[in-house]
């Protein structure tokens, strides 16, 4: 059993500590309400929890201003204890790309241009909905 499955199944027992379930449903929330913001600003969403390979975003959606193709990755958190943006690692971003580079493929999106943008959901339990959105917030690593 790898380690992080083990402290899962082990904190299962402890009173009070936030269970791999919460931990999805919360992801699942920050996305439907990220999603939400962008249709409300134009963003036409394509694919939701779109994979090709072992490769996964939360979001493609078009870009109302340019019709640029971006890449969304969400971060949702209980707190604002840090910036929710810094926890899309190098190893992240170059799955993204190379998602992206996977796409580029397609017929569909042969000349796209390509962005990536972080949105990221705070969701405190005693304040309010925040919803920060940066628009290119990293570049393809290669």
């Amino acid at each position: 059993m790898k380690w992080g499955r083990f402290r899962a199944w082990i904190n299962r027992f402890r009173p009070g500590t936030p269970s791999v379930a919460d931990h999805l449903a919360l992801g699942v929330q920050g996305e439907r309400l990220a999603e939400r913001y962008l249709r409300k600003r134009g963003y036409r969403i394509l694919h939701r929890n779109y994979r090709l390979g072992d490769d996964e975003a939360d979001l493609i959606a078009r870009d109302p201003n340019s019709s640029a193709l971006v890449i969304v990755e969400v971060k949702t958190r209980r707190s604002d204890a840090s910036d929710p943006s810094e926890h899309v690692s190098p190893k992240k971003q170059f799955r993204l790309a190379r998602l992206a580079a996977r796409l580029l493929q397609q017929p569909a999106h042969r000349n796209a241009s390509i962005r990536f943008d972080v949105v990221a959901v705070t969701l405190p339990d005693d304040g309010e909905l925040r919803i920060q959105h940066w628009p290119g917030a990293f570049d393809a690593p290669f």
